[in-house]
């Protein structure tokens, strides 16, 4: 990890975030002006030795302020030494990013790093010190920080947060103003304020939070919520979509929380009998084939911030009696294959009238353990295709006159369930696609 030092125009090398206390910038890149690099630093650094050696003017507080560092590397310098910092972190220059091994494990680092700082300042460029940020239309409530990928662990990590204008003046505390972070980010008091743990929140509803995010690199969508979720993988590029998928099958080795499978639309199961059927025929590039991992943050949008995980033994408890015994706790079980993943789930089957063709589709509710805020137990919906191998399929609900609704999760009553009266325990495998497995998984998850 590298320090800037702000009592000297020099870069420090610590071998963990606990070795020396330092300060920690949270911002958005600045890609019109550009940002400082770590190569730029460097040779500036040398250039300000070399002309300090031959006679230059230049004390230890003022070397930051040369005009040869941008801007920002400049104001957050300042800022930090007039609030007693020596040390300071920015991601912009204090990672070699030439070096594709340090650049990956400082990646998989970040999360920690902003947890261990002994204060975050979150700079927001576009937002004024003149006005209440809890007005409609603030500047504070409309800031471009709150869409990016990156700063929503940077927003959750740290217990001390500070959040500075574009001017750099104090605008408040994350705690101080709590009550409207939560209302622009749907993350609860608690979780931002370090009094609930992080893994109690069900994988469905932490995603939830990423969904309205961007990064400039699609891949960074996936790799700046490895610390959300505990866990580490490769930070590689050019990879696109896959490292999305790569992320969920990561999470779901650590924590086999069935809500990660319930994205996308949820369907009340009272209204099954107006939904209808897809031909294979018409999907294309724009309706791909149905999957079981997402593709992106923002499939968990929808509906998944109110769903709750609960748990096989909860499952087993709420659904009670199955083929004439108890229902074991182990009997809702998900495992990764090189497929998709090795189900145990409890199933109930159903058919779908579709209305254009005439015809009848057959399938299976794949019941999960995870429920939606209504506490009705959420299931996948099912194509069976012999042999022990289902995928996940969707349904279509007409919601406009212009536009359908894509749904693949059904939510059921636990009555429902039990009143069907034609439950059974299935042991299958779920594709990732119809069509398509997940390449190299076995290399993946170590």
């Amino acid at each position: 990890m590298w320090l800037l030092d702000t009592w000297a125009i020099d870069i420090l090398s610590v071998s963990s975030a606990a070795e020396e206390p330092y300060a920690i910038l949270s911002h958005v890149w600045d890609n019109l002006l550009g940002e400082d690099t770590f190569q730029d630093i460097h040779d500036l650094r040398k250039d300000i030795r070399q002309e300090t050696s031959h006679g230059g003017d230049r004390t230890s507080s003022s070397a930051w302020q040369d005009p040869r560092f941008r801007k920002k590397t400049r104001d957050f310098c300042a800022f930090a030494h007039a609030q007693g910092h020596r040390y300071v972190w920015m991601d912009t220059c204090c990672i070699n990013r030439s070096d594709t091994a340090e650049l990956s494990d400082a990646i998989n680092a970040m999360y920690e790093w902003y947890a261990q700082a002994d204060v975050c300042y979150a700079f927001l460029w576009d937002v004024t010190s003149m006005e209440d940020p809890r007005m409609k239309l603030s500047t504070f409530r409309r800031a471009q920080w709150f869409t990016r990928s990156w700063t929503l662990q940077e927003l959750i990590a740290p217990r001390n947060v500070v959040f500075l204008s574009k001017r750099w003046e104090v605008l408040g505390t994350k705690e101080s103003l709590v009550d409207l972070v939560e209302e622009i980010t749907a993350i609860p008091a608690d979780i931002l304020l370090h009094r609930t743990p992080l893994d109690s929140i069900s994988v469905a509803r932490r995603m939830s939070w990423a969904a309205p995010r961007r990064a400039t690199l699609v891949e960074d969508e996936a790799y700046s919520l490895m610390g959300l979720f505990g866990v580490s993988m490769p930070a590689i590029y050019g990879v696109g979509r896959q490292a999305f998928i790569r992320l969920q099958q990561q999470i779901f080795a650590r924590t086999p929380d069935h809500s990660i499978f319930a994205w996308g639309g949820i369907l009340e199961w009272e209204s099954i009998t107006h939904a209808r059927w897809e031909l294979p025929a018409a999907r294309t590039q724009k309706r791909p084939e149905p999957q079981l991992f997402a593709g992106s943050p923002v499939e968990f949008g929808r509906s998944s911030g109110t769903v709750s995980a609960i748990g096989v033994e909860t499952l087993a408890a709420r659904i009670g009696v199955l083929e004439g015994s108890a229902l074991a706790p182990g009997t809702a079980s998900l495992a990764l294959t090189d497929v998709g993943v090795r189900a145990r789930l409890p199933l109930l089957r159903f058919s779908v009238h579709e209305r254009r063709t005439g015809y009848s589709r057959l399938y299976y509710l794949g019941i999960l353990a995870c429920e939606d805020e209504a506490r009705r137990l959420l299931a996948l919906v099912l194509l069976d295709h012999g042999s022990g191998e289902f995928s996940v399929d969707r349904l279509w609900q007409f919601r406009t006159l212009y536009r359908d609704w894509e749904v693949r999760v059904v939510a059921l009553p636990v009555s429902t369930i039990l009143d069907a009266g034609a439950l059974a325990l299935g042991d299958f495998q779920i594709l990732q696609s119809p069509s398509r497995t997940l390449p190299a998984l076995a290399q993946v998850i170590t």
